[in-house]
């Protein structure tokens, strides 16, 4: 192959590279600014879970949007400029608050769930929407103090255009906080898989209650607290995936494409599902709620309104709705 031909083939994999980049990271900000707007046409931060999925929603676009807006547009043109460089350990600092967030927001998640799960009553005292609020605080700080030595001069997190990977500066400092990144997330997400367990245990052993020896309302609002468990198991399963995929199984990687799809793509991949679990697991309660809640639903407080009319054959029929704050589905039924 002569030079001509090699450098066709080197444009044509900064296309490709750059177009994926583009279309991944694009679809993730798309998905991610959708399953927010379903946060809030459902009122979910009105209660601790949907602040919560707010708390990792959020860092979601904030990362996809400097991928497709940055990293796409200098993987085509292959810009190594130092204005780039130095937007780049910008955009890397940035990024790598937003990654710690979303993941304490996860291990948050798992403990919500646990507690919503084992202690109903406790739950509600304890997890209401001003106690999330701090705890969102409290983890976002901590996420951005972790990112202290980014600050000072050789260490960074940087995006290599020509590798199409995103990495941390070569000198003793990077290697820190490449092992403390890897370490502590690993480690994390194994306290938030035995905690998911646990929940599940629980689950399962009051299956069986739940279907015989509750109302129905209560059934409904246990099954809702069962969907928002399944709901950040699955995002957390993601989240792991994406952690083994970047530190383990791109060790066995040896060419430029496998690399990339085991780091850079993961990490894409994994944001875009995020919200897409949000939406899947939320789309049955979405639909039933364009079809019945109207903007001139009151939305505070445990509410209830009808609405009275007649059939094509003169029946007399009454339909009425129920809004709850505290498990935010809408029920509907019919008096005959």
């Amino acid at each position: 192959m002569n030079a001509t031909e090699n450098a066709l083939q080197v444009d044509a994999e900064n296309s490709t590279a750059a177009l994926i980049i583009f279309m991944t990271a694009g679809a993730g900000v798309v998905i991610n600014v959708y399953a927010i707007m379903v946060v809030f046409w459902l009122q979910l931060q009105k209660n601790s879970f949907g602040i919560l999925c707010l708390a990792h929603e959020i860092p979601d676009v904030i990362i996809l949007t400097s991928f497709a807006m940055f990293c796409a547009p200098v993987t085509y043109f292959q810009i190594n400029t130092q204005k780039a460089e130095e937007l780049s350990r910008l955009l890397g600092h940035i990024d790598f608050i937003a990654w710690n967030i979303t993941v304490y927001s996860h291990v948050h998640v798992a403990v919500n769930r646990f507690v919503s799960i084992y202690l109903p009553l406790t739950y509600r005292n304890t997890f209401t929407r001003r106690n999330t609020c701090f705890l969102v605080l409290i983890y976002t700080t901590l996420a951005t103090l972790q990112t202290t030595p980014l600050f000072f001069e050789g260490c960074y997190l940087y995006y290599i255009p020509s590798m199409y990977l995103w990495s941390f500066s070569p000198t003793a400092c990077g290697a820190a906080l490449q092992t403390g990144d890897m370490s502590l997330g690993i480690s994390l997400m194994t306290i938030v898989m035995g905690i998911d367990f646990c929940t599940f245990l629980k689950i399962r052993k009051t299956m069986k209650a739940i279907s015989m020896n509750t109302t129905s309302e209560d059934r409904r609002q246990q099954k809702q607290e069962i969907r928002f468990y399944m709901q950040a198991l699955v995002q957390s399963t993601v989240y792991i995936i994406k952690k083994l995929c970047f530190y383990v199984f791109s060790r066995f990687m040896t060419t430029k494409w496998t690399l990339f799809f085991f780091t850079f793509y993961a990490w894409m991949m994994c944001h875009l599902l995020d919200g897409l679990i949000l939406i899947i697991y939320n789309y049955r309660k979405l639909k039933s709620h364009s079809n019945v809640y109207t903007s001139s639903t009151p939305i505070s407080g445990a509410l209830s309104a009808s609405h009275t009319g007649t059939k094509s054959n003169g029946e007399r029929i009454t339909i009425c709705y129920k809004y709850d704050t505290l498990i935010y589905p809408v029920f509907v039924f019919a008096e005959f």
